[in-house]
């Protein structure tokens, strides 16, 4: 007597809509309310201004309260980097600020041989719609003395840069 085995594999994977990830900043365990994202992809910049830039605002007045993170789109666009490895090429600097409490929290810039001491970033801006993607996981940076923590998500479209 022959047994036959039909065996049909069924993904219901692609049949399953996957959750939308929901776009954050969280500083130093806070959690911050993204009130606007401005990015630029300009591959031949201005001289001693960056070709990636993405600025996240958290306060009702602008430069108030922000984020701001740049770098060289030659090396940063569309890739994930180490941010525990120095690569002077990719230029980027996170600067977070907030007027209420003095200025600037932390700035950390590649070009003067800074780097984190856990984390990675991927960034990807298109240069027409402004559609950006950028995805810092497990930041960990010391600015003069003090410990920071940072991660973040955002998808979507940004607005053109001010000047």
């Amino acid at each position: 007597m022959a047994v036959g085995l039909v065996l049909s594999a069924c993904s219901k994977d692609k049949d399953t809509p996957q959750p939308v990830k929901e776009n954050f900043v969280m500083i130093d365990g806070q959690r911050l309310e993204i009130k606007l994202v401005e990015a630029e992809h300009e591959p031949d910049p201005a001289p001693g201004r960056r070709s990636l830039i993405v600025y996240f605002q958290f306060s009702e007045e602008y430069a108030d309260h922000f984020l701001l993170v740049e770098g060289n789109s030659a090396e940063l666009h569309g890739k994930t980097i180490d941010l525990t490895k120095l690569n002077e090429k990719a230029d980027w600097r996170f600067r977070y600020c907030k007027r209420d409490e003095g200025g600037n929290i932390f700035i950390l810039e590649s070009s003067n041989k800074q780097v984190f001491s856990s984390g990675s970033l991927y960034t990807t801006v298109d240069r027409s719609t402004l559609d950006t993607e950028i995805n810092l996981t497990n930041g960990k940076l010391t600015y003069e003395g003090k410990e920071h923590t940072i991660s973040l998500y955002y998808k979507g479209k940004a607005r053109p840069c001010s000047d």
